[in-house]
């Protein structure tokens, strides 16, 4: 339940980040350019959601440039100058929102593997370390008396880690 209240709270976030723009857009005149505050409700929003929301998001601030250059009287020489627009505003804002929403994948993709041994899949002592500060400090406000953490270190001589290392590498 309170995954969904997160993610309802980030969409509509996200919506009337990109409305208010829109908004502001269109009572600031044709002659002021906000079109770079639509980046940041659909940078926020591409952090925190997957690429098809993103992927629409984007569509979505693009549509509503459109609509607030059309409100505000744009003319052009010609009609197709507003698909041209369209295309390089959408590829702006489309381009900037998959970066971003890329950039936290990579980030959580370290993260995760920052605290994974290599070799054996297994949680390294980051993690642990991690870990344990977490339960130590959960102890501490719920008055456990005697908490008590232990770990497994396994030693090993370096020649029984070269061999699995190449065993595991095919050398």
């Amino acid at each position: 339940m309170a995954l969904l209240k997160r993610k309802a709270f980030i969409v509509s976030t996200v919506l009337l980040g990109l409305f208010a723009v829109g908004y502001i857009d269109v009572i600031s005149g044709i002659e002021i350019r906000v079109f770079p505050l639509y980046f940041l409700p659909l940078m926020y929003g591409a952090w925190h959601v997957g690429k098809v929301e993103t992927i629409a998001y984007a569509l979505l601030a693009t549509c509503l440039w459109v609509l607030a250059q059309a409100i505000l009287g744009s003319v052009y020489s010609h009609t197709y100058i507003w698909t041209i627009n369209f295309l390089t505003q959408g590829s702006a804002f489309l381009l900037v929102s998959l970066l971003f929403n890329r950039l936290h994948k990579s980030l959580v993709n370290e993260r995760e593997l920052s605290q994974t041994d290599a070799l054996t899949g297994l949680p390294n002592r980051l993690s642990f370390q991690n870990h344990a500060g977490i339960l130590l400090s959960f102890c501490a406000r719920k008055n456990c008396r005697y908490p008590s953490l232990s770990s497994i270190w396994i030693i090993s001589n370096r020649s029984m880690t070269d061999s699995v290392t190449m065993k595991a590498t095919g050398y």
